[in-house]
């Protein structure tokens, strides 16, 4: 039985900063994004921390950095 990831529960609690979408995790290369629901943007975790910051988003799925 394989362990739960404590970030899943985690990100449940979560939200984009641009659009108020809740998260989910995506896992690319052996690292970790968090994706929005309408998978519009998507943002690092670095360490297993999120960068939830709006100038951190990136396009999904190209992962261009966002600019305003």
């Amino acid at each position: 039985m394989s362990q739960p990831n404590p970030l899943e529960d985690f990100t449940k609690h979560l939200r984009c900063p641009r659009t108020g979408d809740s998260l989910g995790i995506y896992t690319k290369d052996q690292e970790m994004y968090l994706v929005t629901q309408s998978q519009q943007y998507a943002y690092e975790i670095i360490d297993g921390i999120p960068v939830l910051l709006p100038t951190a988003a990136f396009t999904w799925p190209e992962l261009e950095i966002v600019e305003d």
